[in-house]
């Protein structure tokens, strides 16, 4: 809960407060390239698709070898 008060504080009202660039860091949207504000790099997307396609293969294989009593 505290993360997401730190997020929309570092958001939206950041500025203004004008708080150190380590506290801004810390929140994720920091790190996040606004798509239409840079150049989007095809490698960091493939590699993004890459590990998403691994974490969810490894959901389906943990699902499947979940341990539930009958």
């Amino acid at each position: 809960m505290l993360y997401l008060f730190h997020g929309f504080i570092t958001v939206y009202i950041g500025g203004l407060l004008e708080l150190p660039e380590w506290l801004n860091s810390l929140s994720v949207f920091e790190h996040i390239p606004r798509l239409l504000a840079s150049d989007v790099e095809p490698e960091s997307i493939i590699w993004m698709i890459g590990i998403a396609i691994v974490l969810i293969a490894a959901g389906f294989i943990g699902y499947q070898r979940r341990d539930l009593a009958g």
